[in-house]
Protein backbone atom coordinates (compact mmCIF):
# COMPACT_ATOMS: atom_id res chain seq x y z
CA UNK A 1 0.00 0.00 0.00
CA UNK A 2 1.20 3.49 -0.81
CA UNK A 3 0.95 6.03 2.00
CA UNK A 4 1.83 9.66 1.88
CA UNK A 5 3.87 11.75 4.30
CA UNK A 6 1.58 14.22 5.98
CA UNK A 7 1.68 17.95 5.16
CA UNK A 8 1.35 20.57 7.90
CA UNK A 9 -1.74 20.05 10.05
CA UNK A 10 -4.87 21.48 8.44
CA UNK A 11 -6.21 24.29 10.60
CA UNK A 12 -8.64 27.18 10.29
CA UNK A 13 -8.52 30.46 12.15
CA UNK A 14 -12.16 31.11 11.31
CA UNK A 15 -13.62 29.31 14.31
CA UNK A 16 -14.82 26.12 12.59
CA UNK A 17 -13.87 22.47 12.61
CA UNK A 18 -12.57 21.65 9.15
CA UNK A 19 -12.27 17.92 9.64
CA UNK A 20 -15.51 16.07 8.99
CA UNK A 21 -16.44 12.51 9.81
CA UNK A 22 -15.62 10.01 7.07
CA UNK A 23 -18.43 8.90 4.81
CA UNK A 24 -20.91 11.67 5.69
CA UNK A 25 -20.79 13.06 2.13
CA UNK A 26 -20.35 16.56 3.54
CA UNK A 27 -17.77 19.26 2.99
CA UNK A 28 -16.99 22.72 4.29
CA UNK A 29 -16.66 25.48 1.70
CA UNK A 30 -14.61 28.61 2.30
CA UNK A 31 -16.32 31.40 0.35
CA UNK A 32 -14.38 34.46 -0.81
CA UNK A 33 -14.97 37.46 -3.05
CA UNK A 34 -13.39 38.81 -6.22
CA UNK A 35 -15.24 42.04 -7.02
CA UNK A 36 -18.89 41.44 -6.14
CA UNK A 37 -18.81 37.74 -7.08
CA UNK A 38 -18.41 34.82 -4.68
CA UNK A 39 -16.14 31.81 -5.20
CA UNK A 40 -15.40 28.77 -3.07
CA UNK A 41 -12.72 26.24 -2.20
CA UNK A 42 -12.86 23.09 -0.09
CA UNK A 43 -12.30 24.09 3.53
CA UNK A 44 -10.19 20.97 4.09
CA UNK A 45 -7.44 22.65 2.06
CA UNK A 46 -7.47 25.82 4.18
CA UNK A 47 -4.84 26.28 6.85
CA UNK A 48 -5.56 29.90 7.75
CA UNK A 49 -6.57 33.32 6.44
CA UNK A 50 -4.11 36.18 6.99
CA UNK A 51 -3.44 39.78 6.04
CA UNK A 52 -1.14 40.06 3.00
CA UNK A 53 2.51 39.60 4.03
CA UNK A 54 5.59 41.07 2.41
CA UNK A 55 6.33 39.44 -0.94
CA UNK A 56 9.63 38.72 -2.65
CA UNK A 57 9.12 38.90 -6.46
CA UNK A 58 10.46 36.05 -8.61
CA UNK A 59 11.95 37.10 -11.97
CA UNK A 60 10.37 35.56 -15.10
CA UNK A 61 7.63 33.91 -13.03
CA UNK A 62 4.07 33.26 -14.16
CA UNK A 63 2.11 36.50 -14.44
CA UNK A 64 -0.32 35.37 -11.71
CA UNK A 65 2.45 34.72 -9.20
CA UNK A 66 2.91 37.70 -6.84
CA UNK A 67 6.11 36.10 -5.57
CA UNK A 68 7.30 34.27 -2.46
CA UNK A 69 6.16 35.02 1.06
CA UNK A 70 7.10 33.77 4.53
CA UNK A 71 4.34 32.69 6.91
CA UNK A 72 4.93 30.86 10.20
CA UNK A 73 8.46 29.82 9.19
CA UNK A 74 7.25 28.46 5.84
CA UNK A 75 8.26 30.01 2.51
CA UNK A 76 5.55 29.55 -0.10
CA UNK A 77 4.36 31.01 -3.42
CA UNK A 78 1.58 33.61 -3.35
CA UNK A 79 -0.83 33.57 -6.28
CA UNK A 80 -3.20 36.42 -7.13
CA UNK A 81 -6.53 34.91 -8.15
CA UNK A 82 -7.57 38.31 -9.49
CA UNK A 83 -4.62 38.19 -11.90
CA UNK A 84 -5.22 34.54 -12.74
CA UNK A 85 -8.87 35.17 -13.65
CA UNK A 86 -7.75 38.23 -15.63
CA UNK A 87 -10.09 40.55 -13.78
CA UNK A 88 -9.74 44.29 -14.06
CA UNK A 89 -7.94 45.31 -10.90
CA UNK A 90 -8.97 48.30 -8.82
CA UNK A 91 -6.31 51.03 -8.94
CA UNK A 92 -5.07 50.27 -5.42
CA UNK A 93 -4.57 46.56 -6.30
CA UNK A 94 -3.26 47.01 -9.84
CA UNK A 95 0.35 46.80 -8.69
CA UNK A 96 1.49 44.95 -5.60
CA UNK A 97 3.86 46.96 -3.43
CA UNK A 98 6.43 44.35 -2.47
CA UNK A 99 8.27 46.63 -0.05
CA UNK A 100 5.56 46.32 2.61
CA UNK A 101 2.44 44.36 3.48
CA UNK A 102 -0.79 45.46 1.84
CA UNK A 103 -3.36 47.17 4.01
CA UNK A 104 -5.75 44.63 5.51
CA UNK A 105 -8.69 46.36 3.82
CA UNK A 106 -7.20 45.90 0.34
CA UNK A 107 -7.12 42.11 0.16
CA UNK A 108 -6.75 38.91 2.18
CA UNK A 109 -4.62 35.82 1.74
CA UNK A 110 -5.89 32.25 2.01
CA UNK A 111 -3.11 29.86 3.05
CA UNK A 112 -3.80 26.39 1.66
CA UNK A 113 -2.25 22.94 1.98
CA UNK A 114 -2.85 20.37 -0.76
CA UNK A 115 -0.70 17.88 -2.66
CA UNK A 116 1.78 18.06 0.24
CA UNK A 117 2.59 21.70 -0.49
CA UNK A 118 1.62 25.10 0.89
CA UNK A 119 0.33 27.81 -1.44
CA UNK A 120 -1.06 31.25 -0.56
CA UNK A 121 -3.87 32.70 -2.68
CA UNK A 122 -4.63 36.44 -2.60
CA UNK A 123 -8.31 37.42 -2.91
CA UNK A 124 -10.32 40.59 -2.38
CA UNK A 125 -12.16 39.46 0.73
CA UNK A 126 -12.94 36.24 2.64
CA UNK A 127 -16.58 35.65 3.61
CA UNK A 128 -16.89 32.58 5.87
CA UNK A 129 -17.04 28.78 5.90
CA UNK A 130 -20.30 26.96 5.09
CA UNK A 131 -21.00 23.28 5.72
CA UNK A 132 -22.97 21.67 2.90
CA UNK A 133 -23.70 18.24 1.44
CA UNK A 134 -21.86 17.10 -1.68
CA UNK A 135 -25.34 16.48 -3.08
CA UNK A 136 -25.75 20.27 -3.29
CA UNK A 137 -22.56 20.58 -5.33
CA UNK A 138 -23.30 20.48 -9.07
CA UNK A 139 -21.15 20.15 -12.19
CA UNK A 140 -20.98 23.21 -14.41
CA UNK A 141 -23.54 23.36 -17.24
CA UNK A 142 -22.28 22.07 -20.58
CA UNK A 143 -22.39 25.55 -22.12
CA UNK A 144 -19.66 26.60 -19.69
CA UNK A 145 -17.10 24.23 -21.19
CA UNK A 146 -14.59 27.03 -21.71
CA UNK A 147 -14.47 27.58 -17.93
CA UNK A 148 -14.57 23.98 -16.79
CA UNK A 149 -10.78 23.86 -16.47
CA UNK A 150 -10.96 26.70 -13.93
CA UNK A 151 -13.89 25.46 -11.82
CA UNK A 152 -14.77 21.98 -10.60
CA UNK A 153 -18.46 22.71 -9.99
CA UNK A 154 -20.90 25.09 -8.35
CA UNK A 155 -23.29 25.38 -5.46
CA UNK A 156 -25.89 27.91 -4.35
CA UNK A 157 -25.39 29.63 -0.99
CA UNK A 158 -27.76 32.33 0.26
CA UNK A 159 -29.27 32.52 -3.25
CA UNK A 160 -25.84 33.28 -4.76
CA UNK A 161 -24.14 31.00 -7.30
CA UNK A 162 -20.72 30.06 -5.89
CA UNK A 163 -18.16 28.68 -8.36
CA UNK A 164 -15.70 26.16 -6.89
CA UNK A 165 -12.13 27.03 -7.90
CA UNK A 166 -9.84 24.26 -9.17
CA UNK A 167 -6.72 24.97 -7.12
CA UNK A 168 -4.90 21.92 -8.52
CA UNK A 169 -5.34 23.20 -12.07
CA UNK A 170 -3.98 26.63 -11.15
CA UNK A 171 -1.00 25.17 -9.28
CA UNK A 172 -0.13 22.68 -12.02
CA UNK A 173 -0.39 25.33 -14.74
CA UNK A 174 1.90 27.71 -12.89
CA UNK A 175 4.60 25.14 -12.12
CA UNK A 176 4.20 23.21 -15.41
CA UNK A 177 4.43 19.67 -14.02
CA UNK A 178 1.72 18.06 -16.17
CA UNK A 179 3.68 17.56 -19.37
CA UNK A 180 6.76 16.26 -17.55
CA UNK A 181 4.85 13.57 -15.63
CA UNK A 182 3.04 12.29 -18.72
CA UNK A 183 6.22 12.34 -20.78
CA UNK A 184 8.07 10.29 -18.15
CA UNK A 185 5.30 7.68 -18.08
CA UNK A 186 5.18 7.39 -21.85
CA UNK A 187 8.97 7.13 -22.08
CA UNK A 188 9.11 4.19 -19.68
CA UNK A 189 7.31 1.84 -22.14
CA UNK A 190 6.18 -0.25 -19.15
CA UNK A 191 2.65 -1.71 -19.40
CA UNK A 192 1.91 -2.98 -15.86
CA UNK A 193 -1.86 -2.54 -16.28
CA UNK A 194 -2.33 -4.14 -19.69
CA UNK A 195 -5.80 -5.72 -19.95
CA UNK A 196 -7.10 -4.23 -16.69
CA UNK A 197 -10.62 -2.76 -16.40
CA UNK A 198 -10.64 0.41 -14.31
CA UNK A 199 -13.32 2.81 -13.09
CA UNK A 200 -12.04 6.35 -12.53
CA UNK A 201 -13.92 9.22 -10.84
CA UNK A 202 -12.50 12.78 -10.86
CA UNK A 203 -14.17 16.17 -11.26
CA UNK A 204 -11.13 18.22 -12.31
CA UNK A 205 -10.79 17.92 -16.09
CA UNK A 206 -7.12 18.82 -15.94
CA UNK A 207 -6.33 16.06 -13.42
CA UNK A 208 -8.70 13.71 -15.27
CA UNK A 209 -6.83 14.23 -18.54
CA UNK A 210 -3.42 13.80 -16.90
CA UNK A 211 -4.46 10.60 -15.11
CA UNK A 212 -6.07 9.18 -18.22
CA UNK A 213 -2.87 9.75 -20.18
CA UNK A 214 -0.83 8.03 -17.45
CA UNK A 215 -3.16 5.01 -17.31
CA UNK A 216 -3.26 4.70 -21.10
CA UNK A 217 0.54 4.80 -21.14
CA UNK A 218 0.54 1.98 -18.54
CA UNK A 219 -1.54 -0.24 -20.85
CA UNK A 220 -5.13 0.46 -19.72
CA UNK A 221 -7.58 0.37 -22.63
CA UNK A 222 -10.79 -0.44 -20.71
CA UNK A 223 -11.23 2.77 -18.70
CA UNK A 224 -14.58 4.14 -17.50
CA UNK A 225 -14.39 7.81 -16.48
CA UNK A 226 -16.89 9.84 -14.45
CA UNK A 227 -16.98 13.43 -13.24
CA UNK A 228 -18.49 12.63 -9.83
CA UNK A 229 -19.06 9.79 -7.39
CA UNK A 230 -22.80 9.57 -7.99
CA UNK A 231 -22.45 8.85 -11.72
CA UNK A 232 -19.70 6.33 -10.94
CA UNK A 233 -21.94 4.56 -8.40
CA UNK A 234 -24.87 4.53 -10.81
CA UNK A 235 -22.68 2.93 -13.47
CA UNK A 236 -21.45 0.28 -11.02
CA UNK A 237 -25.05 -0.64 -10.18
CA UNK A 238 -25.88 -1.00 -13.86
CA UNK A 239 -22.68 -2.83 -14.89
CA UNK A 240 -21.74 -4.99 -11.92
CA UNK A 241 -21.82 -8.21 -13.89
CA UNK A 242 -19.30 -9.43 -16.45
CA UNK A 243 -16.56 -8.45 -16.98
CA UNK A 244 -15.91 -7.32 -13.42
CA UNK A 245 -13.93 -4.24 -12.54
CA UNK A 246 -10.31 -4.80 -11.57
CA UNK A 247 -9.87 -1.57 -9.61
CA UNK A 248 -11.53 1.74 -8.75
CA UNK A 249 -9.56 5.00 -8.66
CA UNK A 250 -11.37 7.98 -7.15
CA UNK A 251 -10.82 11.53 -6.05
CA UNK A 252 -12.17 12.49 -2.62
CA UNK A 253 -13.80 15.88 -3.25
CA UNK A 254 -16.42 15.63 -6.02
CA UNK A 255 -19.94 16.94 -6.66
CA UNK A 256 -23.03 14.91 -5.71
CA UNK A 257 -21.06 12.12 -3.97
CA UNK A 258 -17.52 12.33 -2.63
CA UNK A 259 -14.90 9.62 -2.92
CA UNK A 260 -15.13 8.53 0.71
CA UNK A 261 -18.87 7.97 0.41
CA UNK A 262 -18.35 6.13 -2.89
CA UNK A 263 -15.73 3.88 -1.26
CA UNK A 264 -18.05 3.17 1.66
CA UNK A 265 -20.84 2.13 -0.71
CA UNK A 266 -18.52 -0.11 -2.70
CA UNK A 267 -17.40 -1.85 0.47
CA UNK A 268 -20.97 -2.33 1.75
CA UNK A 269 -22.14 -3.99 -1.49
CA UNK A 270 -21.18 -7.67 -1.71
CA UNK A 271 -20.79 -7.37 -5.49
CA UNK A 272 -17.97 -4.83 -5.14
CA UNK A 273 -16.70 -5.33 -1.59
CA UNK A 274 -13.41 -6.94 -2.70
CA UNK A 275 -12.50 -4.56 -5.53
CA UNK A 276 -9.35 -2.55 -4.71
CA UNK A 277 -10.11 1.17 -4.27
CA UNK A 278 -7.36 3.76 -4.69
CA UNK A 279 -7.97 7.25 -3.30
CA UNK A 280 -6.16 9.79 -5.50
CA UNK A 281 -6.52 13.18 -3.88
CA UNK A 282 -4.80 16.44 -3.03
CA UNK A 283 -6.12 15.96 0.53
CA UNK A 284 -4.09 12.91 1.60
CA UNK A 285 -2.67 13.78 5.03
CA UNK A 286 -2.62 12.07 8.42
CA UNK A 287 -6.23 12.96 9.29
CA UNK A 288 -7.70 12.17 5.90
CA UNK A 289 -5.66 8.98 5.62
CA UNK A 290 -7.51 7.77 8.73
CA UNK A 291 -10.81 8.54 7.03
CA UNK A 292 -9.77 6.59 3.95
CA UNK A 293 -8.86 3.57 6.04
CA UNK A 294 -12.14 3.86 7.95
CA UNK A 295 -14.20 3.49 4.77
CA UNK A 296 -12.03 0.68 3.41
CA UNK A 297 -9.67 2.28 0.87
CA UNK A 298 -6.97 -0.11 -0.34
CA UNK A 299 -4.36 2.59 -0.93
CA UNK A 300 -4.10 6.37 -0.89
CA UNK A 301 -1.96 8.56 -3.11
CA UNK A 302 -1.52 12.33 -3.18
CA UNK A 303 -1.97 13.93 -6.61
CA UNK A 304 1.50 15.46 -6.57
CA UNK A 305 2.77 11.85 -6.76
CA UNK A 306 0.40 10.92 -9.57
CA UNK A 307 3.26 9.38 -11.56
CA UNK A 308 3.25 6.57 -8.94
CA UNK A 309 -0.38 5.66 -9.71
CA UNK A 310 0.26 2.78 -12.17
CA UNK A 311 2.64 1.15 -9.69
CA UNK A 312 0.23 1.72 -6.80
CA UNK A 313 -2.58 0.04 -8.76
CA UNK A 314 -0.36 -2.89 -9.74
CA UNK A 315 0.69 -3.34 -6.10
CA UNK A 316 -2.94 -3.28 -4.92
CA UNK A 317 -3.92 -5.87 -7.53
CA UNK A 318 -1.02 -8.15 -6.54
CA UNK A 319 -1.86 -7.83 -2.83
CA UNK A 320 -5.47 -8.80 -3.53
CA UNK A 321 -4.59 -12.11 -5.15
Amino acid sequence: MTTIAKPPTTQSHLGTNILLEAGTNELEVLVFHLDEHRYGINGAKVREVVHPPKVRPVPNAHESLDGLCKLRDLVMPMVSLRKYFQLNAPEQLAKLDTSKSLDSHDSQVIVTVFNSQSVAFRVDRVDRIYRISWEKMRPLPELCDSDRNLFTGLTVIDEDIVLMVDLEKISEEINGRKSRLVAEAEASHAKPLLGKRILYAEDSLMIQTMTTDLLRAAGVDDLHIFNNGQDAWNWVNQHSGVPPLDVVVTDIEMPLMDGLHLTSRLRQDKRTSNIPVILLSSLINAENEKKGKAVGATAQLVKSKINLLPGTIAEALTAGK
